[in-house]
């Protein structure tokens, strides 16, 4: 995999992120593509990755680093990105760059507060909410059906 060089929202390149850091934001720059691509990020030993969307604008990729990425206070000292690109329709995808970013640890900030940055939502929980949907759709359309049937069989007898 290639080497790609990151930047912070200001534009500055960077090696490193620092512990308690948050709302931190990486860009990829120099870099030609149609979509944006998708970022997993996981520790070391982490069986699942988080996974976040970027955002595209002006041949910069702009993606948010989970802030609870930076808060582990056991943290081993770096975790990794990779960027999944994927085709316009979602049929097929690859890994194209993984980048390891250290984490440079430091006390926490006394008056540090932990927020979400991230929604990370699971497939499977994706997947449940829309065969819950498509329940619920057919049964609406089962008993507007239904209605219609009667309706027009009333009409028919009244005729």
């Amino acid at each position: 995999m290639a080497t790609v060089k990151l930047y912070d929202r200001f534009g500055l390149e960077i090696d490193h992120l620092t512990q308690w850091d948050y709302n931190v934001t990486l860009q990829i720059h120099d870099y030609q593509f149609d979509i944006a691509p998708i970022c997993h990020f996981a520790k070391r030993l982490d069986k699942k990755s988080l996974v976040v969307n970027s955002i595209l604008s002006n041949g910069v990729v702009s993606v948010d680093i989970p802030n609870k990425l930076l808060t582990d206070e056991n943290t081993n000292g770096a975790f990794s990105m990779f960027v999944f690109l994927t085709d316009s329709e979602g049929n097929t995808g690859r890994t194209i760059y993984k980048v390891d970013l250290p984490v440079e640890k430091k006390p926490k900030p006394d008056d540090y507060e932990y927020s979400d940055n991230i929604d990370v939502i699971e497939l499977s929980v994706l997947r449940a909410k829309l065969q819950s949907l498509i329940v619920k759709t057919e049964e609406t359309l089962d008993n507007r059906i239904d209605e219609l049937e009667n309706t027009y069989q009333a009409t028919i007898t009244e005729v």
